[in-house]
């Protein structure tokens, strides 16, 4: 359990987490087809988009191009993590995912942004390993 935040593994099935990484693997380049069109069904979800309609799917894909510019890990990653909720609306996020009472979205934020930063500070800011850490594949998450 991250102090104040919430345990690893539920962290891990967290929706904002999960779509935080998913942005964080598309604006580095690491992300495969079933993750990308993961992606686009949290985005559309999120703005109320209908990904069976061209014109939608265009607006979705501009959304989450506009989301992964604020991917920068020259600034902490609860930083990061907070503009990326403030480009979206605490809203929007509450409304498609009410389990996102304020106080747990904050333990979530919080949660993903202390693992993440410990991931890349483990790496040497180097992203791909960075996410695998993160995601538990070099079997490092939380240690």
């Amino acid at each position: 359990m991250i102090q104040g935040g919430i345990k690893v593994q539920d962290l891990m099935a967290e929706p904002m987490s999960v779509f935080w990484i998913f942005l964080i693997r598309k604006a580095s380049g690491f992300i495969d087809y079933s993750q990308e069109k993961e992606l686009e069904i949290i985005v559309s979800n999120l703005n109320g988009f209908d990904l069976d309609r061209e014109r939608e799917l265009v607006k979705i894909h501009d959304c989450i191009s506009q989301l992964t510019t604020l991917i920068d890990f020259s600034i902490p990653v609860e930083n990061v993590i907070s503009e990326i909720i403030r480009e979206i609306g605490e809203t929007k996020v509450r409304t498609v995912y009410p389990q996102y009472r304020t106080r747990h979205l904050i333990k979530v934020k919080k949660s993903f942004s202390v693992l993440f930063e410990d991931a890349l500070e483990g790496n040497s800011g180097e992203i791909k390993s960075a996410i695998d850490d993160y995601e538990g594949k070099n079997g490092t998450i939380g240690k």
